[in-house]
């Protein structure tokens, strides 16, 4: 890494360069190519970033204020992993693959891991080596329902502040989208990609970063046309079509190319072809008469002729198939026929069956009729094609039938109480029966009287009731397990009436009796299953911050029996649920700000110090423990390195146990706390820290 540091010296002097280590013996520090120039230091322009993450991670660090880091992952993010192996497309976040490789390559990209134990609000910072080049491109994927945000920032060579380039916030599909930031920055400068988590499910990724020489082109480029289609008409005039489409390169997100006003990513055109004249075949007009029919009435011939002139033929077209004369059938209407009479028909019955009647009988004019002009049949004077004939019959006396006289009065009732009768006669005498007539109707015995009846009654006679039979038994009033069954029987045989007595132990007078039975079908009543209670069958998957658990119940709090239901949904029968619930939603401890430094284990020369700091469990889950706190403890502390100067024993002594001289500033101490200390210290001083190691410190001394 270069550093490039101005120098402000008024006089001669002496460049110190000094190192250290902490407690691990893993410190390699090392300079090289030093150089003092006179006058402004000009910084060669950096490389261009061309960073696919396919071999490392191209340099980029992380932040050192980051909540969670970026990491280098291929394939699919745990996140995605774990909704596709429980197949809830809900919890999907995260890409499947990388931009660079594609869909079935197993290529690499940088991700934010949205899960526990990263909350939200979590900021995650990477930080690429200085490069230059007035254009950024880069693809990135972000895709979740609680998708947070990316920041793009820069940083210019040797400056601490950030300027805000690019960002974007929410979910934009499962797909890999290109940026384009033409920022024109002339220097040497940093990019810094932010991720802030949005929540559980917010997996952003970043892959293929490149920094370019030259402006970049915002809009996307047309690719080469296609192929045309084929013609839709092979003569007379046709259309065909060819596209084009919005890759060469893609736009960068929400953006398209030039012209393309639907935003459909396509571009169309069209030309006619094949305009020549379509060949057109001969057809035949309609036939026409050529002749006169070959005979004067009924059913004859005669010629017809067609030309080929519906269309003619044109443009090399056919000729029409097929002769162009033919006969055809002709009709100069029917031939006259005289009618002729068919045969009589059978007489009719006689009209009456005594005292003299007539029967007739018929013949028709239609064996045939007379048609087309044809003369009626012989004598049908009057044209209505019917003649008719009759004879005479049934000439003896008619039979006179008897006949009722009126009834006469009712005589007296037979009995005194109860249902008697009474009678009354009527006479054959109106008219007497004659000429071998029937007797009177209703005369079997042919006396020529009738007796007729009623029922008469002076007052009714007492009468007790009697119980009629038993009805059958009903139905049991259960289908399965035990149950009863009765029958009744009614007081109607007779029904008490008159005053008589009721039946015998009807005593509430209602005329029914009822007994009861027991009954039991012999089969045991249906049982339907019942849910038992839900228990976890896995633990949750997070201890804190919301997470899923996995849950079961059995169909054992009433098993099915004897054909009764399964438990309500147990669709497939095997007497198990599975469900999921959310688990250890309290918010994650986090740690408090660190204590004060404790004071150094040694008052000259190198030493140790140390600080500690308290996990905050207020209102958070029950059971969590903060960040890197395996155990619990919920305390955390950290030792660095402290020196409170030489021992005694002058600058030219060699380094004893006690420590090395340290010249210059202090660890932790500023220049006006070393200057307040009596000692002579240079004008200008730059420390650089190292990642298991005391630093490296550049110390500029006046001589």
């Amino acid at each position: 890494k270069q550093v490039v540091l101005p120098l402000t010296a008024s006089g001669p002097y002496k460049m110190v360069f000094e190192t250290g280590r902490d407690d691990s013996f893993r410190c390699l520090a090392a300079i090289d190519d030093i150089m003092i120039c006179d006058g402004v230091c000009e910084i060669p322009a950096a490389s261009p970033l061309h960073c696919n993450f396919e071999r490392d991670a191209c340099d980029f660090q992380q932040g050192s204020t980051n909540n969670i880091d970026w990491t280098r992952r291929n394939r699919a993010t745990p996140n995605r992993v774990d909704a596709i192996q429980n197949n809830i497309d809900a919890l999907k976040t995260g890409p499947f693959h990388d931009h660079t490789q594609g869909r079935f390559h197993h290529g690499y990209y940088m991700y934010v891991e949205s899960s526990t134990p990263a909350q939200a609000g979590d900021v995650a910072r990477l930080i690429s080596p200085e490069t230059s080049g007035p254009c950024l491109e880069f693809y990135f994927h972000m895709y979740g329902r609680q998708m947070g945000t990316i920041h793009v920032y820069t940083r210019l060579s040797g400056s601490a502040d950030l300027q805000l380039q690019w960002e974007l916030v929410g979910d934009k599909g499962d797909t890999w989208h290109r940026a384009v930031i033409n920022h024109n920055i002339t220097d040497n400068y940093q990019v810094i990609f932010q991720g802030d988590i949005g929540g559980f499910l917010s997996d952003m990724a970043i892959d293929d970063i490149t920094t370019w020489n030259e402006t970049c082109k915002v809009f996307g480029g047309w690719g080469d046309w296609g192929n045309w289609t084929d013609c839709t008409a092979s003569c007379g005039g046709g259309i065909q079509n060819r596209t084009r489409y919005c890759d060469n390169p893609p736009p960068p997100y929400g953006i398209t190319c030039v012209g393309d006003d639907d935003g459909d990513m396509a571009d169309t055109e069209q030309q006619n072809c094949n305009t020549q004249s379509c060949p057109v075949d001969g057809g035949w007009g309609s036939w026409q008469p050529a002749g006169s029919c070959s005979v004067t009435c009924g059913r004859g011939t005669e010629p017809i002729e067609r030309t080929c002139d519906s269309p003619a033929p044109q443009h090399g077209g056919k000729q029409c198939v097929g002769p162009g004369t033919d006969t055809q059938s002709c009709d100069k209407g029917p031939c006259p026929i005289d009618g002729v009479w068919s045969p009589w028909s059978g007489f009719s019955a006689c009209n009456v069956t005594c005292g003299g009647g007539i029967q007739l009988r018929t013949r028709l004019c239609d064996n045939p009729p007379p048609q087309h002009g044809g003369n009626n049949c012989v004598g049908d004077d009057d044209g209505d094609g019917a003649d008719t004939d009759y004879q005479e019959c049934n000439t003896n006396l008619c039979p006179v039938d008897g006949g009722w006289s009126q009834w006469l009065p009712w005589e007296t009732c037979n009995l005194s109480c109860g249902r008697g009768t009474q009678r009354r006669i009527r006479t054959c005498t109106e008219p007497a029966p004659q000429y071998n007539g029937n007797g009177c109707l209703g005369d079997p015995n042919g006396d020529g009287t009738d007796e007729d009846s009623r029922p008469c009654q002076i007052q009714p006679c007492p009468v007790d009731g009697s119980w009629g039979v038993w009805t059958t038994y009903g139905p049991c009033s259960a289908t399965c397990g035990p149950g009863t069954q009765s029958r009744s029987r009614l007081c109607d045989n007779p029904a008490p009436s008159n005053r008589g007595k009721d039946c015998p132990g009807d005593v509430d007078g209602d005329g029914r009796e009822e007994e009861t039975r027991s009954c039991n079908s012999g089969a045991p009543c249906p049982v339907d299953g019942m849910w038992g209670p839900w228990f976890d069958v896995s633990p949750c998957n997070v201890t804190c911050g919301g997470g899923i658990v996995v849950k079961e119940r059995l169909c054992n709090a009433a098993s099915p029996q004897h054909g009764g239901n399964p438990c309500a949904g147990d669709i497939d029968g095997d007497g198990r649920e599975v469900g999921f619930d959310v688990c250890k939603t309290g918010r994650c401890p986090v740690w408090d700000a660190w204590g004060s430094w404790s004071p150094c284990t040694v008052t000259c020369g190198p030493g140790d110090r140390e600080r500690a700091r308290v996990c905050d469990t207020a209102g958070a889950e029950p059971g969590a423990a903060c960040l890197g706190d395996a155990i619990g403890v919920g305390v955390d502390t950290e030792e660095e390195t402290c020196n409170n100067g030489p021992c005694p024993g002058g600058e030219e002594d060699d380094c004893t146990a006690q420590g090395c001289p340290n010249p210059g500033i202090l660890a932790g101490q500023t220049q006006e706390e070393a200057e307040e200390d009596g000692e002579e210290k240079s004008d200008n001083t730059a420390l650089l820290a190292g990642a298991a190691c005391g630093g490296i410190g550049v110390v500029l001394i006046a001589v």
